[in-house]
């Protein structure tokens, strides 16, 4: 199966989604449908080819976000709203959401950057390739 394109993934996310608690990273894969590959956010991250350092305020709708590992050594990733906003994993609550990234930062999350790829696919929507409306 190919991977969703920005507007599928965007729709895909609509629904608040039980099961994810500690699984942001195959939260996204699911929601782009991609192929599982790394085990950790910060690994997906540390050997992503498209990290951008730039600030969340200028990462399109759909992007990747990376955090460090925020009392643990997995890190996070979530999808981009625009905003200010992402969608997200939440262990506590066991399911996904969607949530203000400043919040996520001010209890300690460093954002660390965003990407159009996750686990070596790009998803060439994100960024602006065909379709790329959303």
């Amino acid at each position: 199966m190919a991977a969703r394109t920005k507007v599928e993934a965007l729709g895909w996310l609509r629904t608040p989604r039980p099961g994810y608690g500690g699984m942001c990273l195959g939260f996204c894969r699911d929601a782009y449908a991609i192929p599982s590959k790394y085990n950790w956010a910060i690994t997906a991250w540390n050997n992503n080819r498209r990290k951008r350092t730039t600030p969340w305020t200028q990462a399109p709708v759909g992007a990747f976000l990376f955090f460090a590992p925020h009392g643990s050594v997995y890190g996070h990733v979530a999808v981009n709203l625009g905003g200010g906003l992402m969608e997200s994993t939440n262990s506590q609550r066991q399911y996904t959401g969607t949530y203000r990234i400043q919040g996520w930062v001010n209890v300690g999350y460093k954002y660390l950057g965003w990407s159009d790829e996750l686990n070596d696919v790009l998803i060439p929507t994100i960024a602006g390739g065909t379709s790329s409306s959303g």
